[in-house]
């Protein structure tokens, strides 16, 4: 409905909104059964992947927030005149899910830093019930944010026009709300790239001391799979962070803010994709689910054996399974926390 009371449907807005939820289907299909295998003992009473499933289901959420209703509005062309308040609602909980998963990346990028630089001080920090205090507060940062955008401090809507989620128009209470957003972005951009940066000095330093023991110095495949999934995950989750931070500052091209919120909704989908692709472990035990098979009886190497000592190299793989920030123990050998 036009803001004149008129009604008109512009076919493009529905071809955009069937394909936010052609691509958010897609991605989501295969997440569902990684979740499952995640929540299945024993990986799950492992704290990286406690925070992992926590992800998942901030993925899960924010695919809706950023693609699902979004496409509901675009091809239901709702305006800010006649559903104000539902947008308002809408942007400031996608807002408010997209900081809650910046700061879980950011404290799975910890954890594996930590878990690499030293057992004991993973254990120290995400032992127990501690790995807890860092999912409820990266939930407790996204709903901070939540919060702020309901109040008349910030405003995010989603236009149906233009086919992404816009700031408040009128110009100090936008330049405020894109600020917030910003420091959100530039916060969890900045630590991202220093703990995975750490996490590639530390894994280069252990290659050269094995190298120095066993007068090996070519780089296995599987390191090679542990820096790629790093890297992949760093990319789309800091992108989408940087992008939504610069793009509204330099340009008011629709087209590039409508590749953006297809760029946010992959970054909440792709981990699916990481984890098939490049994680055995999670791999094994989707395939088991689906040809039906008991999860012991499938071929894990550390989810099976929980306890076995096993080389850095090898349970840095198994360890890393993806999906934001993530590492692994020890640089030399240590006990497989998986």
């Amino acid at each position: 409905m036009l803001c004149n009371g008129t009604h008109r449907v512009d076919f493009t807005k529905v071809q955009l909104g069937w394909l936010y939820i052609t691509i958010a289907s897609l991605l989501l299909i295969p997440y569902v059964p990684c979740l499952v295998a995640i929540f299945r003992p024993p990986l799950i009473q492992k704290s990286c992947f406690k925070i992992m499933f926590a992800m998942g289901v901030l993925d899960i959420v924010n695919l809706i927030f950023s693609a699902y209703i979004p496409a509901f509005y675009s091809i239901c062309d709702a305006r800010s005149c006649s559903h104000n308040s539902e947008l308002k609602v809408t942007g400031a909980i996608a807002i408010g899910c997209w900081a809650a998963y910046c700061a879980m990346c950011v404290s799975l990028a910890i954890n594996r830093m930590a878990n690499l630089f030293s057992h004991s001080l993973s254990a120290s920090m995400f032992g127990g019930g501690r790995v807890f205090v860092w999912i409820f507060g990266s939930y407790l940062w996204g709903a901070t944010y939540v919060f702020l955008f309901l109040s008349p401090i910030a405003t995010v809507t989603y236009d149906s026009t233009l086919g992404f989620y816009v700031f408040n128009s009128h110009e100090h209470s936008a330049q405020r709300s894109l600020n917030l957003h910003s420091l959100n972005n530039l916060i969890s951009a900045c630590l991202l790239i220093l703990c995975y940066s750490t996490i590639v000095v530390l894994l280069k330093r252990g290659r050269e001391l094995r190298a120095a023991v066993n007068k090996m110095s070519t780089t296995s495949r599987r390191e090679r799979l542990v820096l790629l999934q790093s890297f992949l995950i760093c990319v789309v989750t800091g992108t989408t962070a940087i992008g939504y931070t610069i793009m509204p500052r330099i340009t008011s091209c629709v087209l590039l803010f409508q590749l953006m919120n297809i760029l946010w909704i992959s970054a909440h989908g792709t981990n699916s994709i990481i984890y098939l692709t490049l994680n055995r472990t999670i791999r094994n035990r989707v395939i088991a689910m689906i040809c039906r098979r008991s999860f012991d009886s499938a071929p894990s190497n550390t989810a099976n054996n929980p306890v076995k000592s096993v080389n850095s190299r090898s349970q840095l793989y198994e360890l890393v399974p993806s999906t934001a920030p993530r590492r692994s123990n020890s640089i030399v050998s240590t006990n497989s926390s998986l």
